[in-house]
């Protein structure tokens, strides 16, 4: 999905796995979020939304999007802490399905 008014070629699209039932980055990701990071300062004019799913269980699609919300803000202060501003930094905290492959995944979308 492309943000209204951007073209395709204009979005880089970054992704990784996180631990069920855990908020914290993974030390695999913290690399690539370092990346984002430098990206971003490269181009000032460049925005990041970033997709957080977190898989629903039984009856707790709420539990699912706290568990998404704090993997937002987990990676949003470490942007943050990169020299990123908040005001760059889109978020959507995200449901997946429990059978769902990489049902626990974050996907960052660049747009220049």
């Amino acid at each position: 999905m492309v943000s209204p008014g951007a073209s395709e070629s204009q979005i880089e699209e970054v992704a990784f796995i996180v631990d069920p039932g855990s908020s914290q980055i993974p030390a695999s990701a913290q690399t690539k979020l370092r990346d984002v990071a430098a990206a971003l300062a490269q181009n000032q004019a460049a925005r990041l939304e970033i997709r957080v799913f977190s898989p629903s269980k039984s009856h707790s699609q709420s539990n699912a999007r706290r568990l998404s919300l704090s993997r937002f803000l987990a990676i949003r202060d470490f942007l943050t802490n990169q020299g990123v501003s908040e005001a760059r930094i889109d978020g959507r905290p995200l449901v997946s399905e429990p059978n769902e492959l990489n049902a626990d995944r974050i996907e960052l979308y660049i747009e220049r």
